[in-house]
């Protein structure tokens, strides 16, 4: 972790502002963080799922670095810019695989029900998210490329409206299905 501070000092004989590196494009910051720190606060927040709160406070207590959250919106709209092209790819692998996979969590933001949705091969996943839970959040994102899909779902509703080429059950979950009959029927366990 590197953290650079840059300090202006005032000429005492003339009055005049010196500041050793280039004004910033909306004034002069005074602290300047290198990638590793912003790429920490980015992987903390986009893959573990962490509230800006919780990173605040953990750059404070483990690092004694005081970043602002506003910080923190800015390098993750940064990076959400800077990876487009490559989500905009991985999506096209996605619409052309033969088999995916599809799953949807709700999740509370702002103690608002948000929709995180995943679509996923077996070198690709792509997780977006979504106003609710109906099938039009499919649609929307992949259009009539499903058709051609064998799709592994949860058995939910919405994956039943689209027009897939076929459907599959989740392992997950059919083991999970058989281990609920296994705890009905203890004496004959026959899904064993």
């Amino acid at each position: 972790m590197k953290e650079i501070r840059h300090y202006i000092t005032v000429c005492k004989q003339c009055g005049e502002r010196i500041q050793p590196h280039a004004p910033r494009k909306r004034g002069s910051n005074a602290v300047v963080y290198d990638a590793t720190v912003k790429s920490l606060v980015i992987y903390l927040s986009v893959v573990m799922f962490l509230p800006y709160g919780r990173i605040e406070n953990f750059f404070t207590e483990v690092f004694g670095l005081e970043i602002s959250q506003g910080s923190f919106v800015n390098w993750v709209n940064e990076a959400k810019k800077n990876a487009a092209p490559v989500i905009e790819k991985i999506k096209e692998c996605i619409m052309k695989s033969a088999v995916v996979g599809f799953y949807e969590s709700g999740l509370y933001c702002n103690k608002k029900l948000d929709w995180a949705w995943i679509a996923q091969t077996v070198y690709f996943t792509l997780l977006f998210h979504g106003s609710g839970r109906s099938h039009k959040e499919q649609e929307s994102r992949f259009g009539r490329s499903l058709e051609r899909m064998v799709a592994v779902t949860d058995r939910h509703s919405a994956y039943f409206t689209l027009n897939f080429l076929n459907h599959q059950v989740c392992v997950a979950h059919l083991l999970r299905e058989l281990q609920y009959l296994n705890e009905l029927d203890t004496e004959q366990q026959w899904s064993r």
